[in-house]
């Protein structure tokens, strides 16, 4: 069989699908271990899908085919229509679907071959997890690179939090997924004193307490197109769209109405005065989605590390004039909130009517 990447250390789902399926047709892996892998993860692209989140590489989940067009002769010569029918009429067996890896929502197909990175926000994080260091039983001097990996870049090098994870994920899957071997590093792992940059929250100072500084020049959600022209906003088309934006937010109830000039600050250079940042009126898991958003449209200045949680508590404060705190704006939210479509379509529609 084809091994596992053991030098990819992040949670995606590309990734895992691709070593499961490989990992069932070389017969070293179980019926019941690949059907419960694909039935996870036909739910992961479903909540992706309808919550519109989008991949990897900032592409939405769309079907492959439809019943239209199969039944209309669109893919009369190809494989998804032969595969299809056999669904249909129950000809087709497991290893066939396993193999062709797409499954059917409504009248729509779709891959399992989508490029997601699985975050802790994700209510399945610890399955795709524990998936992800059974790969390293092909490469055990590995395991050390992974899990220091996600205890900075997933656990924020909170290393109290993150063993308390994996004693869970230890009593959870132990027995169905993880090797002996792999149980084995992952313990001897646990014991070794944590890495000097690493954050024990038995001995040290709530994250709130830690002083944070930018890993970038940045303290602004910096337009590409407002650093290499200051009077972008300036010109007609982008002022009118900055005041449709501005409307849409202090309508819906996200914004306390500030001046104009405060709302096209957070997207200038410079640093905003503490009393004149926006204040968000709304819940912080939608600021958190507000902010998610804005990142994800591509047009700004690219923030390294977590400086966009950091410029978020530059550029906003909550109502009452109450403060931000890392940890709250950092921790991913498990679910989507109620607002996050109405959110992202007002960020969007103000980046399409900019020039």
């Amino acid at each position: 069989m084809m091994e596992p990447n053991v030098t990819y250390l992040e949670i995606n789902s590309l990734d895992i699908w691709e070593f499961e399926r490989d990992l069932f047709f070389s017969d070293n892996g179980s019926i019941k271990r690949v059907e419960n892998v694909e039935s996870k993860l036909i739910d992961l692209i479903i909540r992706c899908h309808d919550r519109q989140i989008k991949d990897k590489n900032n592409q939405k989940i769309e079907s492959i085919t439809d019943l239209k067009k199969l039944d209309s002769g669109d893919h009369s010569s190809g494989y998804y229509e032969r595969y299809v029918r056999n669904w249909r009429t129950g000809l087709g067996d497991k290893r066939e679907r396993i193999a062709i890896s797409i499954f059917q929502m409504q009248d729509a197909f779709y891959s399992l071959y989508q490029n997601i990175d699985v975050e802790l926000s994700e209510e399945t994080f610890d399955y795709w997890f524990t998936l992800k260091l059974s790969q390293f039983d092909f490469g055990v001097k590995h395991i050390a690179d992974f899990l220091d990996y996600q205890l900075k870049t997933t656990f924020n090098s909170d290393v109290k939090k993150f063993h308390e994870f994996l004693d869970l994920l230890l009593l959870q899957y132990s027995n169905d997924i993880l090797s002996d071997r792999v149980r084995e590093v992952l313990g001897k792992w646990k014991n070794i004193e944590p890495p000097n940059n690493a954050v024990d929250s038995s001995s040290t100072p709530e994250l709130s307490e830690i002083e944070r500084e930018y890993v970038g020049d940045f303290r602004t959600f910096v337009m590409k197109k407002v650093d290499s022209d200051l009077r972008y906003f300036k010109r007609e088309e982008n002022e009118t769209a900055l005041n449709a934006f501005w409307n849409e937010l202090i309508h819906g109830g996200f914004i306390q109405k500030p001046s104009i000039e405060h709302l096209e600050a957070i997207f200038k250079p410079g640093k905003i005065k503490k009393e004149n940042r926006l204040i968000w009126k709304r819940s912080i898991k939608t600021l958190s989605e507000f902010v998610k958003k804005i990142m994800e449209t591509n047009t700004i200045v690219e923030l390294d590390g977590v400086d966009h949680w950091l410029v978020t508590i530059d550029c906003f404060v909550l109502r009452n004039s109450k403060e931000i705190k890392f940890e709250s704006i950092y921790k991913p939210q498990n679910e989507a909130s109620k607002l996050k479509g109405e959110i992202e379509s007002i960020v969007e529609e103000f980046i399409s009517n900019l020039e």
